[in-house]
């Protein structure tokens, strides 16, 4: 929850602040929803037009995100 609210605050769209902390989630609970879902977590920050900074966020996390799903199958 925290983790939205500080995102929120930093300018990012509702939808995304909602959505990066829940990959981290989905991890753990459902780690074949990541697979597929963590580049439309990159194309939405970069349709957003965060900047580049958001956008290797993005990028990082779900390359992070990816490979954990991969190691938790």
């Amino acid at each position: 929850m925290g983790v939205v609210l500080a995102l929120g605050f930093a300018g990012m769209e509702p939808y995304l602040a909602a959505l990066l902390p829940l990959h981290v989630l989905w991890v753990w609970v459902r780690p074949e929803v990541v697979r597929v879902s963590a580049p439309g977590v990159v194309v939405a920050v970069a349709l957003e037009g965060m900047g580049w900074l958001a956008l290797l966020g993005a990028v990082l996390l779900a390359l992070v995100l990816r490979a954990a799903a991969e190691d938790e199958s």
